[in-house]
C-alpha cells in the first residue's frame, strides 16, 4: 500500500498494445501534464478595450493535451471601455492547438441581455486554432453568420459557458 505523493519526471506511462476503437490509431499513452486552477475571462472588443467591471470568473482543468473550462462574465456597468467591434472572451489559460480542424468545443449555458436582430436564431461560440479567446457569432436564417458586436451587449449581459479544447 502506498499512502503518499509520488512524482514522475517523464509522466505516467500506460501499457498499451493498440486501440480497440475501430479505425483509430494510438498516438501516445503517456500522461505528462495535470493542472487545475482559475483564470480571468474578460469581454474584449476587436476595436479595443476590455471589460473592467462586473463578474469575471473562470475555472479550468488540464489533463494531458486537453483543457476543460467553465466561465461566467457579467459587465455590471455596461460596455464600459469596449470600443465598437466584435466581442470575444479572452484569457483562456492555454493557447489552443494550432493544427487545422482541431476540435474546440464551447457550450453556452446562458446568454442573457444580448440583442438579437430579426433572423438571428441562436448565439454560437468557438475557439479558433492557436488562440486564447472565445469568439461569438449569431446563427442566422438562410444567410451567413454575423459576429456578436459591442452594440449587442449591455449591463444586463451575462454569459456562462463551458467546454474543452486541445493544446
Amino acid at each position: 500500500t502506498f499512502n503518499g505523493l509520488k512524482t514522475f519526471d517523464d509522466g505516467i506511462a500506460f501499457t498499451q498494445t493498440g486501440t480497440a476503437a475501430s479505425g483509430a490509431a494510438t498516438t501516445g499513452s503517456t500522461q505528462q501534464h495535470y493542472e487545475e486552477g482559475t483564470w480571468t475571462p474578460t469581454l474584449t472588443s476587436s476595436g479595443g478595450g476590455s471589460q473592467a467591471n462586473g463578474t469575471r470568473v473562470g475555472f479550468f482543468r488540464r489533463i494531458g493535451g486537453v483543457v476543460f473550462f467553465s466561465l461566467r462574465v457579467a459587465p455590471t456597468a455596461g460596455v464600459g471601455s469596449l470600443s465598437a467591434g466584435n466581442v470575444s472572451i479572452t484569457g483562456l489559460p492555454f493557447t489552443s492547438l494550432s493544427t487545422a480542424n482541431a476540435l474546440n468545443a464551447v457550450t453556452l449555458g446562458e446568454a442573457n441581455g444580448i440583442d438579437f436582430d430579426t433572423g438571428e436564431l441562436t448565439l454560437l461560440a468557438n475557439i479558433n486554432n492557436n488562440a486564447t479567446a472565445i469568439n461569438f457569432a449569431f446563427q442566422r436564417d438562410n444567410t451567413s453568420q454575423a459576429n456578436l458586436a459591442v452594440a449587442d451587449i449591455s449591463s444586463a449581459t451575462e454569459i456562462t459557458a463551458s467546454g474543452f479544447y486541445f493544446v
